[in-house]
Parts: C-alpha cells; structure tokens; sequence
C-alpha cells in the first residue's frame, strides 16, 4: 500500500518497527527452558479443524516458546479432525486456545461434555482471541492483527509464559472462565 500511495518510506518504517518487535518477543521466549504443550479450535458440525504445523497460527505458539500438538505435521491449512483423535493427541495439554466462538468454559462443556477431559479446561487454561469484538461481531484479532503480528505474538508470549510479565494485559485475546 505504501508504493500505490506513494509512501514507501514510511511504510518500510512501519514494518521495520512491527518485525523489530516481533523479533524481540520471539528473542525473549526462545531464552525459556520450558515449552508448554499448546492445542487449538474446536469442532464444528463434528469436525475439528486444527491449524497444521506449518501455519502460521503454529509459528505463533512456536515462537512464543510453546510446543504446538501437531508441530510435526507438514501442512500450513487446517487438518480437519474428530474429536476422538483430537482428544487422544491433545488430552493433557496445558494450553487450549482460539475455542471458536466459545466465550466461556461453561459454552465449550454444553457442546460436548467430552470436552471435560482435557487437562487445559480443567485447569482453566483456555484462551479465546475474542477480546475486542464489535457489537456487530467484527473480531479485531482478524481485522487489526493482520497488520500486529507483534500484539499477537506478544499476547501469545504472556499466554504461554505468565511467568515473564503479570502486569501487561493481553490485548486480543482473554482467559475463558
């Protein structure tokens, strides 16, 4: 866009800043011994589509210093998946995140009481990126996080890692209760 409206320059400034950013959170993390466990989605119409290990919603987990479930898997498009097999690979993870619309912990259970037996709902770590919606449903993690890798990044870092800084909110996504 900078190039058609004749602002390149400062439309380099502004990515250079963005992946400056983003490198430094990715720099922070990979410093972390630890690498929770991290899954995604949720089924719909009795599928599971969960991002495939190559895609970008898994470089998010990986470098924030996450394990992503299916990390091995070669494809950068969702895997499309039973609840079953998701279930069997990602029971005992500590992290559960992008619930689809779920809103709360209680909305995941009714649409199947299954859902009980992961490790992350029982220990109430869910965490949906539906923090800034508009009253007409606009979800601002896919509007503005187009353009805020290093906010995502960054939301994802305090997801995976608390540890490092309790007193930064996130800003796209929020913790399930």
């Amino acid at each position: 866009f900078g190039a058609f409206y004749g602002k390149s320059e400062l439309a380099d400034s502004l990515f250079t800043s963005i992946e400056q950013r983003y490198m430094n959170i990715k720099k922070q993390a990979s410093h972390i011994g630890t690498k929770p466990t991290v899954f995604s989605g949720l089924p719909w119409n009795d599928v599971w589509y969960v991002p495939g290990g190559k895609s970008f919603a898994a470089q998010y987990i990986a470098d924030a210093g996450g394990t992503y479930i299916w990390a091995n898997d070669n494809s950068n498009e969702a895997l499309p998946l039973s609840l079953e097999v998701v279930l069997a690979k990602a029971a005992n993870a500590d992290i559960w995140i992008n619930p689809g619309a779920a809103t709360s912990l209680n909305f995941i259970l009714n649409a199947d009481s299954r859902m009980e037996n992961f490790s992350a709902l029982r220990n109430v770590s869910v965490f949906n990126n539906n923090n800034r919606v508009s009253p007409n449903g606009g979800n601002d993690y896919w509007e503005s996080g187009l353009i805020s890798p290093d906010v995502i990044l960054g939301d994802m870092l305090k997801i995976v890692h608390p540890e490092l800084d309790s007193t930064n909110k996130i800003f796209y996504y929020k913790a399930l209760k």
